[in-house]
């Protein structure tokens, strides 16, 4: 099992120097295989047809290959276009 990983913040008496250090803790989830989109989950997020899921794969969006199906990781596929994003602010 793994440890929740501790946050340490302060508050604004510490800055003061009369208050104590506050350690929040917070829960790290770990991506597991039900994390995972397969294509029409793909699809209902990226609305793109099948085959541009294709084209992209080709191009290098990030996939899992288990047997015949196929699966993505959701922050994988984000990553991804987003460091492909044109234009904008």
């Amino acid at each position: 099992m793994r440890m929740p990983k501790s946050k340490i913040t302060q508050t604004p008496e510490v800055a003061t120097g009369t208050g104590k250090l506050a350690v929040q803790v917070e829960t790290i989830k770990t991506p597991s295989l039900g994390d995972l989109w397969d294509v029409p989950e793909f699809i209902r997020h990226v609305p793109v047809c099948r085959r541009t899921i294709h084209d992209l794969r080709k191009r290098g969006l990030p996939h899992i290959v288990l047997g015949r199906r196929l699966f993505f990781h959701p922050a994988s596929v984000e990553a991804w276009l987003l460091r492909r994003q044109r234009g904008g602010e």
